[in-house]
């Protein structure tokens, strides 16, 4: 009998990127390593949600979140407007309090 696993950093930080998905409240998370490496061609659309240190890693990880793909973006999704990468850039100065009302416009 044989036992197959994955082992190594990429590995470590996909299982601790899924265990973010809750906290966020959304599906899948990805670091900007994966999402560059998607062809521009495959017309997935992403949003940035944060810079997070992740157990293991030394540097922060950026996290995005994927929204979609050929024309299946979802619309109406809670911070998705047009508001969201004025806040989200507010979230990253620490300005929380003028972001929140950015997000809420």
């Amino acid at each position: 009998k044989m036992k197959f696993g994955c082992l190594g950093d990429p590995v470590n930080l996909a299982a601790r990127l899924e265990s973010l998905c809750k906290t966020y409240g959304v599906r899948i998370l990805c670091s900007s390593e994966t999402r560059s490496a998607c062809s521009p061609s495959q017309g997935l659309e992403w949003r940035e949600l944060d810079c997070v240190q992740v157990k293991g890693k030394s540097k922060p990880t950026t996290v995005h979140e994927l929204l979609g793909g050929n024309g299946s973006h979802v619309i109406g999704l809670p911070g998705n407007g047009p508001h969201h990468a004025p806040a989200h850039l507010l979230c990253l100065a620490r300005e929380y309090g003028i972001a929140l009302r950015a997000y809420q416009q």
